[in-house]
């Protein structure tokens, strides 16, 4: 009794972030998204001890966005590759990130992020469902968590005009492409 108790407490707080990402934002702030890589890491500093796992990354653009909400969609993100490790292999994620025009070239419309980790996968015909709310690849007893992570994900990435894709391949890791504008139009409101 006491786990499901535990189980819908955790929904409960995930479904409150998830309709929380638009009505409760701040504002858009010139942020620099490596120092919120950092401490979006030192945040997870004891799953990272816990799986033996690193996470590596490069000089992350600087945009304009709502720091909250970078900090905890990276979070996710890490998190996430921690989570889907393959066994007696330690989680690697890696983050890099460049600015591209909106026809892929390079530029300084956009920021694109690449979140890439060496964990179990999944096979790619699902790489749009693991975005919906309360959608697992896996039995609840495999994997913790609420099915919400990468919906939240999704959300955060859409509220700033921006696009979140997955690719992946079984026991060959995931590879996360996130596109957000570099910076945030004037009209933009934090309550949607």
């Amino acid at each position: 009794m006491h786990n499901a108790t535990q189980r819908l407490q955790n929904l409960i707080d995930d479904l409150l972030v998830y309709s929380r990402v638009s009505t409760q934002a701040q504002p858009p702030t010139r942020i620099n998204m490596t120092d919120i890589a950092q401490a979006a890491v030192a945040d997870l500093e004891s799953q990272l001890q816990q799986t033996g796992g690193r996470v590596e990354f490069e000089t992350l653009p600087t945009i304009e966005a709502d720091p909250a909400q970078i900090h905890q969609l990276l979070g996710h993100l890490i998190i996430n590759s921690l989570k889907f490790c393959q066994e007696e292999l330690p989680p690697v994620v890696k983050l890099r990130g460049s600015l591209v025009g909106q026809d892929g070239i390079l530029s300084n419309e956009m920021c694109q992020i690449i979140v890439e980790d060496n964990g179990i996968g999944f096979e790619q015909l699902f790489s749009e469902r693991i975005f919906k709310p309360f959608q697992r690849l896996h039995r609840r007893g495999e994997y913790d968590g609420s099915g919400m992570g990468l919906s939240i994900c999704r959300r955060i990435v859409e509220h700033h005009g921006g696009s979140i894709t997955a690719t992946s391949v079984p026991g060959q890791g995931t590879t996360l492409t996130i596109t957000l504008p570099v910076r945030q139009s004037k009209e933009m409101s934090i309550h949607e």
